[in-house]
């Protein structure tokens, strides 16, 4: 999870394709990592869930 903080460090959204990429796991892993993240108040989601972004809060 610290990559993904990182990397919002330099953008301000991010992706579950984007997280994935930068984790080396599956893209519905990073969902559920993302969405996990955001359920512990860490990232904060913006839309629906083909189309989710987050950032930090």
């Amino acid at each position: 999870m610290q990559v993904v903080l990182e990397y919002l460090n330099g953008n301000k959204k991010i992706n579950s394709a984007i997280a994935a990429e930068l984790l080396g796991v599956e893209v519905k892993t990073a969902s559920r990592l993302l969405s996990k993240a955001e359920k512990l108040e860490i990232l904060k989601g913006d839309g629906k869930t083909k189309n989710k972004v987050y950032s930090v809060l």
